[in-house]
């Protein structure tokens, strides 16, 4: 059974075919990987320096807050997923818009 799809479509699907490899994908995850192994350990150690008396605490709301936000944005895009990419992509950039918006208030 063939599809046949008007011919924008075919070419934008020749294009992601040809665009989307594995090196594409596991290339800029990897890139992003290594960012946040590295940034991690120097956030915790600026949380730990701000209050020396409280370094349990600041360490645990760090993990709280880490695994909070990751599981409210699971949330939310399992709520509003309709098996398409957009819904991901907007969280993605709203989280990122969202650290960034706290990293220039703090």
């Amino acid at each position: 059974m063939t599809v046949d799809l008007p011919w924008p479509l075919r070419v934008r699907t020749c294009l992601l075919e040809q665009l989307l490899t594995v090196l594409t994908v596991v290339a800029p995850m990897v890139l992003l990987s290594v960012g946040m192994g590295l940034m991690s350990p120097n956030a915790v150690t600026g949380l730990m320096n701000a209050a020396p008396r409280a370094i349990g605490s600041a360490s645990s709301l760090y993990g709280f807050a880490q695994m909070s936000f990751g599981a409210l944005v699971t949330l939310i895009v399992a709520v509003w997923h309709d098996d398409s990419a957009p819904p991901v992509a907007i969280e993605l950039v709203t989280a990122a818009a969202a650290g960034q918006l706290a990293l220039h208030k703090a």
